[in-house]
């Protein structure tokens, strides 16, 4: 996949559950996260499309993701 001219990866952030409250996803981050989700896309996939374009990790949240994949039979990211 090519990056566009002028494209920079966001500097990766890790946010833990307690600074979570009241934190808001970029909107285009938002639209595409809930647009996978109804594409039938799992948690994990939206977790790892957030940090890609936001570069917000929450760690605590990647095992619960998975766990929540695997019992509703979702896929697991590429």
């Amino acid at each position: 996949m090519a990056k566009k001219k002028g494209y920079s990866k966001p500097k990766r952030l890790i946010i833990h559950l307690a600074e979570l409250k009241g934190f808001k996803l970029p909107p285009a981050v938002a639209k595409m996260v809930q647009r996978d989700a109804l594409n039938g896309k799992g948690f994990e996939a939206c977790h790892k499309t957030i940090r890609e374009q936001s570069g917000v990790w929450i760690p605590e949240l990647n095992p619960i993701f998975k766990k929540l994949d695997r019992m509703l039979g979702l896929p697991r990211p590429k």
